[in-house]
């Protein structure tokens, strides 16, 4: 089974609160799907917290990426944050939120999840 590394980062939120969305979401995401693994990183060497960058190895099984993506985006959508996906393998990039449009953001981030397939290798989901 092929495997997607990925790295997921808040944007524009403190570093504490970065820290606390990290350890929800990463709860969530083991709890949605046992398939994935998901780590907390830190973005500084020497920062004292557990870290706010979350690391995430998934499948590339379009089921397994759906049920990550569902949780991500309602995470963020409740949360009215938005989030940088990087895909570790080609360096692609999805930008996500804020969010209006709930169930077209979950499809086009289970298919970046998937891998490099046919997408545009810079993604921008935005719904004012």
């Amino acid at each position: 089974m092929n495997q997607q590394t990925l790295e997921l980062t808040f944007n524009d939120v403190s570093g504490d609160l970065a820290s606390r969305y990290a350890h929800e979401l990463r709860d969530m995401l083991l709890d949605a799907t046992p398939d994935i693994e998901v780590e907390r990183e830190r973005d500084k060497v020497h920062a004292q917290d557990l870290g706010n960058i979350l690391s995430i190895v998934i499948p590339t099984v379009a089921s397994i990426a759906t049920a990550a993506s569902t949780v991500i985006i309602a995470y963020i959508r409740y949360n009215r944050t938005s989030v940088k996906v990087t895909r570790k393998d080609d360096g692609a990039i999805m930008e996500i939120g804020p969010l209006k449009d709930e169930e077209n953001a979950v499809r086009a981030l289970a298919l970046f999840l998937q891998g490099p397939k046919d997408h545009k290798q810079d993604d921008h989901i935005q719904n004012d």
